[in-house]
């Protein structure tokens, strides 16, 4: 009997507050709109304070990406049916009833018979949806795993060192600080490849002989180094959108000093294993079109930054984080079996002759 392997809880748990990060970096990103002024040249719906604050918060926020890559390349992607399809199908799952709601907001697009040929299309054409930046670049890493894991397997810890700082140059160096086009923000395959690789060598080679608080204090330094930059920037009146790159070294050092903190928590819960096995369904409702940022946006109009702006915000959250998960879950209880048996499929007449 093949045991099924088991979820470590710590990371499981890293997953959701990562996830939570997201979420309300969202809320300040595109509900409040704090860069939009400057980035795009619109009228800032904040106060020039209040946009220092929500810097300062979204600079403790913003490595949640990257943290997601490290996960990873720590475990390692297996290329496998099982997980092409399980991705797959969530993501396909949630682009079409993402484009529904785009429909029932702005009505039917060549008539009944059109409407429908789009929504398949976008559950079909899910790794070219353009809406999903971060899941066109991970089915690439998915591709791509098998030889990058190859690769690591025979490199030593020097040849391994040497691609990760090679990698860091020509994404913090030649992509942050110079502005080259194809590396510039971190939104692309070689941040990807880089932060899986430097999952895989902490993976191999690091073992947490640092203790728990030099951690916490790093990552803390390193956000706070993100904010003082970012609030210079905005009380100079250039761009802030640099400072919050994934490609920025401060970003990645809070990353990383972030995931390595709770590798080191002992913890062992089946509530969040369960939870955590369809957080990126919370990430593909946001970015499929069902999120409230618009109700973000009125909150802050009615009532600022007072009492009722909390509740209510914190109401939000909660439901952002809520509904996505528990429509995953009912999702896969209806089509559980349906991925399974095309798995299965694909195994055999396709991942068995041409990826092992």
């Amino acid at each position: 009997m093949v045991m099924a392997k088991q979820r470590e809880s710590n990371i499981e748990l890293l997953r959701l507050v990562v996830m939570a990060f997201i979420v309300l970096h969202h809320f300040i990103f595109h509900g409040l709109g704090q860069y939009r002024f400057l980035s795009f040249g619109k009228t800032p719906l904040l106060s020039s304070s209040q946009i220092d604050y929500a810097l300062i918060v979204d600079s403790f926020l913003i490595a949640a990406v990257d943290v997601f890559i490290l996960i990873s390349g720590y475990f390692s992607i297996k290329f496998k049916a099982s997980g092409f399809v399980k991705l797959f199908s969530v993501v396909s799952f949630f682009a079409m009833i993402g484009f529904c709601n785009y429909l029932y907001t702005n009505g039917l697009q060549g008539g009944v018979i059109g409407s429908i040929g789009r929504i398949a299309q976008r559950g079909i054409f899910v790794i070219s949806n353009k809406t999903y930046w971060f899941i066109q670049y991970y089915f690439i890493l998915m591709f791509l795993s098998s030889p990058i894991n190859k690769y690591v397997e025979v490199a030593t810890k020097k040849s391994l060192l040497t691609t990760i700082l090679i990698l860091l140059f020509v994404n913090v160096y030649l992509g942050w600080m110079q502005d080259v086009t194809f590396v510039t923000d971190g939104y692309n395959l070689t941040n990807f490849i880089m932060l899986y690789l430097i999952g895989r060598y902490l993976k191999i080679y690091y073992h947490k002989h640092i203790a728990r608080k030099y951690d916490l204090l790093l990552f803390a330094g390193s956000s706070t180094i993100t904010a003082i930059l970012a609030v210079v920037l905005h009380r100079s009146g250039i761009d802030t959108y640099r400072v919050f790159c994934y490609n920025s070294p401060f970003v990645l050092i809070s990353a990383i000093s972030l995931f390595m903190l709770f590798t080191k928590i002992q913890y062992r819960s089946n509530v969040i294993n369960y939870l955590a096995a369809s957080c990126l369904s919370i990430y593909l409702m946001q970015e499929g079109g069902i999120h409230c940022y618009g109700q973000v946006r009125e909150l802050y109009l009615q009532h600022g930054f007072t009492f009722n702006f909390w509740i209510g915000i914190s109401l939000l959250f909660v439901l952002s984080m809520s509904i996505p998960l528990a429509v995953d879950k009912l999702r896969l209880l209806i089509f559980s079996h349906v991925e399974n048996k095309v798995s299965q499929l694909l195994d055999k007449h396709i991942f068995k002759r041409f990826f092992e």
